[in-house]
């Protein structure tokens, strides 16, 4: 910019000398093939000034379409590293989810077992008091035939 305004500086110094060298009294009487020297060098130099201008300023939009094109390009790859993390996610939550299926499966499983080692248990149980009957029976049946035969220290 700065570099722009100095330019443009330049130019009109040239056009503000060029001006009074025309105008300037006839003193100092320049030769008119001179002036029409110096005109049409202050044109040149305004010729290329504008060039120069103009290609400076063909290079400012071809670096601003590149910088738009990569930050197309750097969009699109947010976009695809957002859907690549979204998809991510979603494995994730679909692992979580069979993870905590199992484990609820496994839970039930324990419980099952559980109910099983308390029947077992339960049964056992069952068994001892049935063989304590039996044996409190036989007992019972061992102390009556004492009794009927007269063995009362037996009984």
């Amino acid at each position: 910019m700065n570099n722009k305004m100095f330019k443009i500086g330049a130019v009109v110094i040239v056009l503000l000398l060029v001006f009074f060298l025309i105008n300037r009294d006839d003193e100092t009487d320049v030769p008119e093939e001179q002036a029409k020297t110096t005109v049409e060098e202050a044109e040149r130099l305004a010729d290329l000034a504008a060039k120069k201008e103009a290609e400076e300023k063909a290079t400012e939009v071809a670096d601003l379409a590149a910088k738009k094109e990569a930050d197309k390009k750097a969009a699109a790859e947010k976009r695809r590293k957002a859907e690549a993390s979204k998809k991510a996610a979603a494995e994730k939550t679909k692992l979580a989810a069979e993870a905590a299926k199992k484990a609820e499966e496994a839970k039930l499983a324990a419980e099952a077992a559980k109910k099983t080692e308390e029947e077992a248990k339960k049964a056992e149980m069952a068994e001892a008091i049935a063989q304590q009957a039996v044996d409190c029976q036989a007992k019972y049946d061992e102390s009556q035939a004492a009794y009927e035969a007269g063995n009362l220290e037996a009984n």
